[in-house]
């Protein structure tokens, strides 16, 4: 199996490398930055989305994303927009000072119809599905979504 990964953390970095036999990459970088020079299967983003700033940010990443995939894209805990008030109301029932202690790591929600239309732009296959991880606080507020090539 050949495995890589693009990480914003070094420490995750560095984890990765432990743990992985073999990498073909393991870079420390944004999202954006992600090289198709190197190509896999399967392309899965974890946790990452609800981070960028905006859909052209996310659109560009998922063209990354997208080239870099010869058969299939998952992005897990995409941040639900239709839920997004409830997300914020229970973070600060939970965090009283959420509001101080994130205000510079804004989270981004999206609507499952930008999905839908990279999907429908590259003639994709496209399934969403919910969070059944049990007791993860987060599974109420995220989807996720899983494209195949045809």
């Amino acid at each position: 199996m050949q495995v890589g990964g693009i990480d914003y953390s070094h420490s995750l970095i560095d984890i990765a490398k432990t743990v992985l036999e073999n990498p073909m990459e393991l870079i420390c970088d944004e999202a954006i930055h992600l090289s198709d020079t190197i190509v896999y299967d399967a392309v899965l983003s974890n946790s990452v989305f609800s981070y960028f700033d905006s859909y052209e940010y996310a659109e560009t990443v998922l063209e990354k994303m997208y080239r870099k995939a010869n058969y299939s894209i998952g992005i897990v805990d995409i941040h639900d927009i239709r839920k997004k008030a409830d997300f914020l109301e229970y973070r600060k029932q939970v965090d009283a000072n959420y509001e101080e202690r994130y205000k510079e790591l804004p989270k981004f929600f999206y609507d499952k119809e930008f999905f839908l239309k990279f999907a429908e732009k590259h003639d994709m296959n496209i399934r969403f599905s919910t969070e059944n991880m049990r007791n993860y606080w987060n599974s109420d507020f995220v989807f996720q979504c899983y494209m195949t090539k045809n």
